[in-house]
């Protein structure tokens, strides 16, 4: 049985840009992702999509809750390490990692150098695009 996996956005918008979403789900099950990135990505909603895409989003499993303690404490990393941006940036980044905590989720998928820092902190095993590519490629 494959790992479950939080999914960034990063990850999804390069995959769609390669129409490689569905590649995905070889590697990693389930794959969950955060009500950020589900915003951010435009996963739900009447967006016209590619059909790889509209099948990813039935097959991802959406996260609604997080450590919110978690969550707060990377907002605050993530602002002393990005200063002069706007909190905002990094909110779906803090939502996956704290949903990855609080679900005991191995793995989060990211190529957000930030995030992939704060995760591993906490134990978290990252995979970036490229590393996902070369897993699929491999197996």
């Amino acid at each position: 049985m494959a790992e479950a996996a939080l999914v960034d956005a990063s990850v999804i918008i390069s995959l769609a840009n390669l129409e490689l979403t569905d590649k995905l789900f070889h590697a990693f099950a389930p794959v969950y992702v955060s009500q950020a990135v589900v915003r951010e990505t435009k996963l739900r909603g009447r967006q016209r999509r590619r059909r790889d895409v509209v099948r990813f989003a039935k097959r991802m499993t959406p996260c609604k809750e997080w450590d919110q303690n978690v969550f707060q404490a990377l907002l605050v990393a993530f602002a002393l390490s990005r200063p002069g941006r706007p909190g905002k940036k990094h909110r779906g980044e803090a939502e996956s990692i704290a949903q990855a905590v609080r679900l005991q989720i191995p793995v989060f998928l990211t190529d957000d150098s930030d995030a992939a820092d704060e995760a591993e902190k906490l134990g978290i095993r990252v995979v970036s695009t490229m590393e996902l590519l070369r897993l699929v490629a491999a197996g």
